[in-house]
């Protein structure tokens, strides 16, 4: 016997491509089910042979009692189809069924990822010490989860080496790869296998192939150690934490910079030194300020891949004593765009008297200390500076002189940190807030309001990383023209 009223579906209801394996069935309820007093349940079907008015193959799926209007489905792998039904019926103790409600044709199909993009290296070049494996990862950063990475192999069918890993479960916002061919044995038919994974599914590989791998008789010499400087982020005079984010930007000649270790001397323990490990070499390192309260110096020393070091003399140390007075203090250094060496600088001097320079040729006068400068459309720069009532200040330096730009009336609105992404200057603010300026007095505050202050803002290819004062979270949004998604990891940084 039918029952009179039956559910009826929603969703899925046809024409949907679904290719992930779990999707929430949803139904409309009948309304008998307030009034009736007897035991109900819903039972769903799946085919993907349906034929209007004829027996078909349903295969049950569920049963649920009646108060639900939805049910997540895992779909087992084996279903794929471009012309499925899902069928649902309303049943009770007396096997009494409604008719079944059928949704219209709908698609399961595998997910597809798109194929990497490889920048380098490129078929028919030849590498000696080591091949970079530069990634483009913007075709594939929104369709991927956080979970996806690459898998990277090499093979050379000459020496009978099949496929090999070269590294696995690399991030797909990684920097590049550096494969180390120093100990492989050469020879012309390398090949190299990209491959992406994101969860249970696995692109279609990109193979770079007849690379020439030479390292016999073939050696760099390098005698000389890196050059750079380091940079803590929101450095204050006086700080009442531990944990401190330092920028580091070096640069080697001839075998470029391997490793980094960062420095420490306590100017009231008998100038003590401690001193972290060597650690890969990277833009950003948190550190954590060892020893008792009272006046720290940091410095970083790098190692090239030779082993070359700045050797500890301690006439040449690069340790000075704060506000010393024959060392005039620097402010913020920014490297022009393109610039070859580091002589070629924009460099704000503190002090006193704070000033601009550009290849350590006076342009200007600053009314005020520099805190951050950044580059947005070839020559303006953009300074943000110290304000005694902790206003947020930027003003922009060009051909016309120095000019202001901005100034936020908030509470505790100091820029601390900016960066350009999206064609607009991102200033992250002591308040927690983040403003977007796009050079032509469009001002945007993005409410995005924290409990912390920001202590660093610096764009990666098309996402935004933002880091806060004692927060191990870091905040990266990606998108564009105004329209941004969110996403937080918890990298539990740590010092070193």
């Amino acid at each position: 016997m039918l029952l009179e009223n039956g559910p009826s579906i929603k969703y899925p209801n046809g024409g949907e491509t679904i290719y992930q394996r779990k999707i929430d069935i949803e139904w409309y309820e009948p309304r008998i089910i307030k009034e009736s007093l007897d035991v109900l349940w819903y039972e769903i079907f799946f085919t993907d042979s349906y034929e209007k008015f004829k027996d078909n193959k349903w295969k049950q799926i569920s049963k649920i009692s009646t108060g639900n209007t939805n049910f997540t489905w895992h779909i087992p792998f084996n279903i794929k189809s471009d012309d499925c039904y899902l069928g649902i019926r309303l049943c009770n103790h007396s096997g009494e069924r409604s008719k079944m409600s059928v949704s219209s044709s709908f698609r399961i199909r595998e997910r597809q990822l798109s194929v990497p993009s490889v920048f380098k290296p490129i078929p028919q070049s030849s590498y000696f010490i080591y091949v970079p494996i530069v990634l483009d990862i913007s075709a594939i950063i929104e369709q991927c989860s956080e979970r996806a990475y690459y898998n990277i192999y090499y093979k050379c069918d000459s020496l009978d080496i099949d496929w090999k890993f070269i590294k696995k479960h690399v991030p797909i916002t990684t920097p590049p790869v550096y494969w180390d061919v120093r100990d492989i044995t050469s020879a012309d038919d390398y090949m190299i296998k990209v491959e992406l994974v994101d969860g249970d599914v696995v692109s279609t590989p990109v193979v770079i192939d007849k690379i020439k791998i030479n390292s016999l008789n073939y050696f760099l010499t390098d005698t000389l150690p890196p050059i750079g400087f380091l940079d803590i982020i929101n450095n204050e005079e006086f700080i009442n934490y531990r944990n401190i984010i330092t920028s580091l930007v070096a640069y080697d000649e001839t075998t470029g910079v391997e490793s980094v270790r960062i420095e420490q001397m306590d100017i009231n323990d008998d100038f003590a030194i401690s001193k972290s490990p060597y650690y890969d070499m990277t833009d950003l390192i948190s550190y954590e300020v060892k020893g008792d309260d009272g006046e720290k110096l940091i410095q970083a020393r790098y190692r090239d891949y030779a082993g070359n070091v700045v050797i500890p003399d301690p006439e040449k140390e690069n340790f000075r004593k704060y506000k010393e007075l024959n060392n005039r203090p620097i402010d913020f250094i920014l490297p022009i765009e393109g610039a070859e060496d580091y002589e070629n600088l924009w460099i704000a001097f503190g002090g006193k008297n704070p000033s601009l320079y550009k290849n350590l040729s006076y342009k200007v006068d600053l009314p005020n200390n520099v805190i951050s400068m950044e580059i947005l459309y070839g020559d303006d720069l953009y300074l943000s500076l110290k304000h005694n009532k902790k206003k947020g200040v930027l003003k922009r330096y060009n051909e016309d002189g120095l000019n202001d730009v901005l100034e936020i009336d908030e509470k505790d609105s100091q820029i601390n940190s900016m960066t350009v992404f999206d064609n607009k200057i991102f200033m992250g603010l002591q308040n927690g807030n983040i403003v977007s300026f796009d050079g032509s007095y469009n001002i945007e505050y993005n409410n995005m309001l924290w409990s912390k202050s920001v202590a660093y803002i610096k764009s990666f290819k098309n996402l935004l990383f933002v880091f806060f004062n004692n927060d191990t979270n870091v905040y990266i949004f990606s998108g564009k023209d105004g329209d941004y998604e969110l996403k937080i990891i918890d990298m539990n940084i740590g010092g070193l």
